[in-house]
């Protein structure tokens, strides 16, 4: 079970404020105390983003749990990573995490996939390929540059893996994003 710790709840009307606000999120709520909010399953990090910030407009503040600094951390280091000139190889990647955490590779990747339900490598890839995204909207490299940027080996394995995220090639994915894009333009 899931539990958000929940700084600030202090009477009976906290707790029916607190309430009114998880319907609000459709959370799947199974109790409702002081300080607590029991899950019945977990819920997305954007969801839960969202959830914090109507919290902190009615005063409210969620207490992290030290896991949760962890992986908010390592998202942090990755977004950051990607808009690097230099991004270290795939393998590297593991590397680089030990690094700026001091902790073995094994424990900060299981923190992470416990709580994201994916590991450290398939969220970096989807970050890549957001990014990849951005860089195909510029349209002002070419699939080579943009591959090279984002530290792909080729065009051919970036245009692959792009593929297999998105169910187009980054060409295709061009070519109807700026159709799409010339039309908004237009309003």
């Amino acid at each position: 079970m899931n539990e958000i710790r929940i700084k600030h709840m202090v009477c009976d009307r906290c707790i029916l404020a607190v309430k009114q606000l998880s319907e609000q999120f459709h959370l799947p709520t199974k109790a409702i105390r002081l300080g607590t909010i029991t899950l019945t399953k977990p819920i997305s990090t954007s969801t839960l983003t969202e959830f914090e910030t109507k919290l902190n407009e009615i005063g409210f503040e969620i207490i992290q749990s030290k896991e949760q600094k962890v992986v908010d951390r390592i998202k942090q280091i990755l977004i950051e990573l990607i808009y690097k000139a230099e991004q270290p190889e795939q393998d590297k990647l593991s590397s680089y995490l030990v690094t700026h955490f001091h902790q073995d590779y094994s424990s900060i990747s299981t923190t992470f996939s416990a709580l994201e339900e994916q590991t450290i490598e398939q969220y970096y890839i989807q970050l890549k390929i957001e990014r990849a995204k951005e860089l195909l909207l510029d349209d002002e490299l070419t699939m080579s540059e943009i591959a090279f940027e984002l530290n792909y080996s080729s065009q051919a394995y970036f245009s692959n893996q792009f593929k297999s995220i998105t169910g187009q090639s980054p060409s295709a994915f061009r070519k109807n994003s700026l159709q799409q894009r010339q039309s908004l333009n237009q309003l």
